[in-house]
């Protein structure tokens, strides 16, 4: 897919608490779509791990993440990953849910972030 890379920095304080600077806006990644996604490729893969960030970044890119659960023979993990914030611009946490529930049911393992942002 054209576009820049996103970039993510990731600092820790004395405490080891988190914080954290994105750039993904305008990135291959946001630009991802269902025809990205080459279902004869992912179906050899032993293992897929779908992202809630991927899910959040862009309509399209949601569409991909959908693709890419419906391929059936790797084992299909999910981090939901979910980032309110982010979420904020394409129509809150419910349209985050809904995404969630978009795939939930072809997932093998769910691996969700701690701590949760929710």
């Amino acid at each position: 897919v054209a576009g820049p890379n996103g970039i993510y920095f990731i600092m820790t304080d004395a405490r080891g608490e988190r914080s954290f600077i994105y750039r993904r806006a305008g990135s291959a990644a946001a630009q991802l779509s269902p025809a990205d996604i080459d279902a004869g490729w992912l179906a050899q893969a032993r293992a897929v791990l779908l992202s809630g960030i991927t899910q959040a970044i862009s309509s399209t890119a949601q569409a991909a993440v959908a693709a890419a659960a419906q391929v059936r023979g790797p084992l299909m993990c999910h981090d939901p990953n979910v980032r309110p914030a982010l979420w904020s611009l394409r129509g809150g946490i419910g349209a985050a849910r809904a995404a969630f529930e978009e795939v939930a049911p072809r997932m093998n393992w769910l691996m969700p972030s701690y701590p949760a942002d929710c």
